[in-house]
Formats: structure tokens, sequence, C-alpha cells
């Protein structure tokens, strides 16, 4: 025979405990008159206390051990090969934009705008014999064109100029920083009310007095495992803000964390008659917004 002790374990305690008073005794030894289920399972709850008590004491000394998601290396191998790969069809599309366009401006490949390879042609040394000629030609002085008549100047050399200089601007000026991706993970979500039943049966069973942050991580920690606590999971993404920004954002299936450490102990649970979730962290508790925009969490 199965026994769901664990249903009623708080009303069990607290009758043992003499803590009943009034009505609720009253209705309690008329449950146990009338209902032969609750009556079994309050008499192997009776026989076994000792047992169960232990054993679920015995869950909050194992050191919780939880991994982290292992850090892959692989997408900053595919950023280089992405990069290669744009930079060695760049160049090739260079090659052939000055076969195909007669131009006297040469459109130089990415590569050599980012300076770290160079693909100019090196000329070579002048012979003797070139050189002699050279010192040897006399040169005519340059005369100038007084011709009132405008000058004509190349459209396609003024567009490749403005290109260039509008290049070169972007480049000295991309200064702008933006948040970026630490890591991601799967957390449990508890269910919120077996979370605030399991936080006052521990503060029925514990005989030292606990602050409520303690209490809160004891229940958390307790869960771990319960089909019946934890019957949901989140996807939660922790992010790095250059300007310090600490807090959430939450479009009800993801929840982005700003400012927060990857290894703080964080729980989260879910109150179905309100449709909220709720973030625990230490002694504090926070409702999420599903409204994916960013609310600050002060840090205290």
């Amino acid at each position: 025979m199965h026994f769901e002790h664990e249903k009623h374990q708080y009303f069990f305690e607290k009758f043992l405990r003499n803590e009943m008073r009034g009505q609720e005794l009253a209705a309690f030894h008329q449950k146990l008159n009338e209902n032969e289920r609750f009556r079994k399972d309050f008499d192997f709850y009776v026989i076994h206390r000792k047992n169960i008590l232990e054993e679920e004491l015995a869950e909050y000394d194992k050191n919780e051990i939880l991994f982290k998601k292992p850090q892959k290396w692989g997408w900053f191998y595919a950023i280089i090969s992405v990069l290669g790969l744009v930079l060695i069809i760049d160049y090739y599309l260079s090659i052939n934009y000055d076969k195909t366009i007669d131009t006297a401006v040469r459109r130089k490949p990415l590569i050599e705008r980012i300076n770290f390879f160079s693909t100019e042609e090196i000329m070579p040394e002048p012979k003797e014999t070139e050189k002699a000629f050279k010192e040897n030609k006399i040169e005519k002085p340059l005369t100038k064109n007084y011709s009132t008549e405008p000058e004509i100047l190349d459209s396609t050399q003024l567009f490749a100029e403005a290109e260039a200089q509008l290049e070169k601007y972007i480049q000295n000026n991309n200064i702008i920083q933006s948040d970026y991706f630490l890591m991601d993970s799967l957390m449990w979500v508890f269910d919120g009310i077996v979370t605030k039943e399991r936080i006052v049966a521990l503060n029925m069973q514990t005989d030292s007095i606990l602050d409520d942050s303690s209490l809160q991580m004891l229940a958390f920690k307790s869960l771990y495992g319960k089909p019946k606590a934890s019957q949901k999971q989140l996807f939660v993404e922790y992010w790095k803000s250059p300007i310090h920004f600490r807090g959430y954002r939450f479009s009800g299936k993801k929840l982005l964390l700003f400012g927060f450490e990857t290894d703080a102990p964080l729980f989260f649970s879910f109150d179905e008659p309100a449709g909220t979730y709720y973030l625990f962290m230490m002694d504090k508790a926070y409702s999420l917004f599903s409204d994916n925009q960013f609310h600050k969490i002060s840090k205290e």
C-alpha cells in the first residue's frame, strides 16, 4: 500500500506537537474517524516519524553540487573561420571589380583596409642603364594652363574618394560598446504553494532559530529532486553591462540577468493563481514582470 504522509505532514506534526486548537482540532479528529485512508496515513507517520524526520534532516547536510555548464570554445573558432571566409570573398570580389570596371581608382580589399596584410606589388629596383637614362633625361619645364573653362572631374573618382573618406571616418569613430554574453542555464522553477508549506514545515521542525535567508535556502534545497515541487524550467542568460546596469529583462519564457555573478545562489518559484514568477536572492524576493522591458534591481 502506498502512503501519502508527505501530503499531510504539516497537519500531522501540528497535531503531534499539541499545537492544534478549537475548530481545527475538532475537524482533525472528525477526519480521523471518517476517512479511513487519512487515518492509515496518520498511523504510518506516527510509527515512522523518527525515521522520516532523520531522513529529511540528513538531506540538508549533503553538499549540493551544481555543475556549471561547460564553457566551449567552438564559438571562437567559428568566428575566426567566418572572418577568414569573408576576407577571402572580399579579396576576389575586389579583383573582379578592378577587371570589370574601367577606373583609375582601385578598390582596396578589406584585408588591406584593416592593415593585416598588404597585397601591393613591390616594384623592382631599376637597372643601372635605366638610372643612367633618367639622369641624362632633360625634363621640360611645366607650363600652366590658364584656361577659363571649368575643370571636368571623373564622377567615378569622386564617388570612390567619398566612399573611402566615409569608411575611414566610421572606422575611427566606431567606439560604441554593447552588452556581452557570459553564459546561459536551465533553472528549476518550484511551485509557490509547495515552497511556502516547506518553509513553514522547516520552521517547525528545526530546534534552532534561523533567519529568513537561511530558512529559504534550506527550503529550496530540500525541494530538489521532488517532481511535485519542480514542474517547470526557466531559460536564464547571464549578461554583463558596460554601464554597470543591474537588473533583468523577462519575456515570459526567457530571463536575461544583467550584472549578476554566474555563481550567485538564485532560486525561482511560480505562483499558479497569479501567474507570476518570483526570483529569490538571499532574503529578498522579486516578482518578475514579463513585459520584455528592462527592470532595475538595486544591490544592497
